[in-house]
């Protein structure tokens, strides 16, 4: 079985970016992946537009702007 891959998107006020990002990434072929998108306190309606849109992407929205640094390490204690 091939290997769990994550892609962690850290996002702020950006949906025209997002959405360009994960349309490339749904073309990817390796078979086990997953998306998560840490959204940094958005306040352009992204969290909506992504449950909305792409259902299947794990979101995690932070209640105030915490940075890339934090954005990307915010998960990673779920498969280590």
């Amino acid at each position: 079985m091939d290997s769990l891959v994550s892609f962690i998107i850290p996002h702020w006020n950006g949906i025209d970016v997002l959405s360009k990002c994960l349309d490339s990434l749904k073309q990817t072929v390796y078979p086990n992946f997953e998306i998560i998108v840490v959204d940094n306190a958005s306040t352009d309606g992204s969290g909506d537009w992504i449950k909305d849109h792409h259902p299947q992407i794990k979101l995690i929205k932070m209640i105030r702007i915490m940075g890339i640094p934090v954005a990307v390490i915010v998960d990673t204690s779920s498969r280590w």
